[in-house]
């Protein structure tokens, strides 16, 4: 299983993501198979200045969105 915070969860509801509300954030948990869906989902929904992780068994998974707003 793999562990991470998310905004925004329509669309990991729809492909069926465990979703857990953890204070005032919402937690996705996911299995293996998901982690492809699970990385497009943040590299397309991301927002300017956060970032978002995951321990997986064999690597840390990083996505930064860094973006200067001019």
């Amino acid at each position: 299983m793999k562990y991470s915070y998310i905004m925004g969860i329509d669309l990991l509801k729809q492909n069926n993501f465990k979703i857990k509300y953890f204070r005032n954030n919402y937690g996705v948990i996911f299995d293996d198979d998901k982690i492809k869906l699970f990385e497009k989902y943040i590299s397309e929904t991301l927002e300017n200045g956060f970032w978002n992780e995951y321990i997986g068994e064999d690597k840390v998974f990083l996505s930064l969105n860094l973006k200067t707003v001019k």
